[in-house]
């Protein structure tokens, strides 16, 4: 049974003895009651040390399972960054062979060849045509501005201070 059960079990315990002593036992049984009470509260008290310790330490292993993951996604764009060089070498060294060869070849199973295509190449140094420009715009709320406003007393529609409790580890 889970760490997590068990203190659930004792908590049940506890306020089934709390009702009991709640409904005027004699003075021996309010003495029995009471110190199952304290004995029941203290090992309640001891397992969810324990829980909340294992969930601590799940708490920290996916912390570093995410840095390690952080460390590969860097490693692996790096890898592809890479390999999209290698690619254009490649892709580069097959254009210079079908040039030297006057064209259209079968290397293996591979024929390789050229086609033709049109791209647009601009000089943005120089290029000054509004017709062709497009802007982009990216709204984003201040948070921080909001925050101030808010603690000044100023209403603002949609937003509100909210106290949170945020868990604190150390």
């Amino acid at each position: 049974m889970s760490l997590y059960k068990e203190v659930q079990q004792l908590n049940d315990e506890v306020m089934a003895l709390i009702e009991a002593l709640n409904n005027n036992p004699t003075p021996e049984e309010t003495q029995e009651l009471s110190e199952k009470l304290v004995a029941v509260a203290e090992a309640r008290d001891y397992m969810q040390d324990q829980s909340c310790e294992e969930i601590c330490k799940a708490r920290q292993n996916c912390m570093a399972d995410n840095e390690a993951i952080d460390a590969e996604l860097k490693r692996l764009q790096a890898r592809k960054a890479n390999n999209k060089k290698a690619i254009e070498f490649y892709e580069n060294e097959l254009l210079r062979a079908v040039e030297l060869r006057g064209g259209k070849f079968m290397a293996g199973t591979f024929s390789i060849g050229t086609r033709k295509s049109t791209v647009v190449v601009v000089d943005e140094t120089i290029f000054n045509d509004d017709r062709f420009k497009s802007e982009e715009v990216t709204i984003k709320i201040d948070k921080m501005a909001i925050k101030a406003a808010l603690k000044d007393g100023e209403v603002i529609a949609g937003a509100e201070l909210v106290d949170k409790q945020n868990i604190a580890i150390k």
